[in-house]
């Protein structure tokens, strides 16, 4: 693993470190040509950073009605992070739905996928 040391506090770090290493898997599941084995684990990881960020924008929100500039440039980077961790979930799970469709589809004999 060469996973970079940004000197960041522990939890950030593996924050981090489960970030990078799910945009690995991501990447090596769109393009593998086979289903690759599930990463429950840190599937359930990366969606909890993001609900967990979720709730810290909702809360900033509800308590700063006014914000200075660089707060809310900063709350934006944060908004537009989470967005982009969603997008990554969301295309790892549409990727890996689409293989197990065409895999269930190359079992059917002829017939089979006739009467579907």
């Amino acid at each position: 693993d060469n996973q970079q040391d940004l000197g960041l506090p522990g939890e950030e770090q593996e924050a981090y470190d489960e970030l990078e290493r799910f945009k690995r898997v991501w990447r090596n599941e769109k393009c593998a040509p086979v289903l690759l084995p599930h990463e429950k684990d840190l599937l359930e990881k990366v969606r909890q950073y993001v609900r967990e960020q979720e709730e810290f924008l909702e809360e900033e929100a509800e308590k700063h009605q006014r914000i200075d500039a660089t707060k809310a440039l900063m709350l934006n980077m944060l908004r537009m992070d989470v967005e982009r961790c969603n997008y990554l979930v969301r295309s790892y799970l549409r990727t890996r739905l689409l293989k197990i469709q065409k895999l269930y589809q190359s079992l059917l004999t002829d017939d089979q996928r006739y009467n579907l």
